[in-house]
């Protein structure tokens, strides 16, 4: 993929550049604390970074689907932090690289709730925005 792009299906996301790709794929090829075994990196096309979770998106989905075939959405730039992080849940481990753009990020959510012209705010939820990588 060669820009960005924000999509819904069960989720409102935002596809992954390829620059951004191989920036990703260049930190973890250069992690050697990464078990290369445990992590596999997903497929390209399967990286973006989740605008909006399932819970959310459900109820005003297909504002939001409307909202998106009107609008020529400039989607912001992804400023990616230099480290991947693991997370554990249970059983479940997965990898991650968080953007630095936190702030920006949120106000871009906000901005596309207010395009939608939903009734709904913006969620509250404590979200970092990240890209999963494996």
């Amino acid at each position: 993929m060669d820009e960005t792009r924000v999509s819904c299906s069960g989720i409102l996301m935002m596809s992954i550049d390829k620059k951004t790709i191989a920036q990703i794929k260049e930190l973890f090829s250069a992690d050697a604390d990464i078990d290369k075994s445990v992590a596999i990196m997903l497929r390209d096309e399967d990286m973006h970074v989740t605008l909006l979770g399932r819970k959310f998106v459900k109820p005003v989905k297909s504002g939001i689907i409307e909202m998106l075939q009107r609008n020529d959405i400039n989607c912001p730039k992804l400023e990616l932090h230099n480290a991947i992080f693991e997370i554990r849940r249970s059983d479940k481990r997965s990898w991650i690289v968080p953007l630095r753009n936190q702030k920006e990020m949120i106000a871009f959510v906000e901005v596309l709730m207010d395009a939608s012209m939903l009734d709904e705010p913006a969620p509250k939820e404590e979200r970092v925005f990240h890209i999963s990588i494996a």
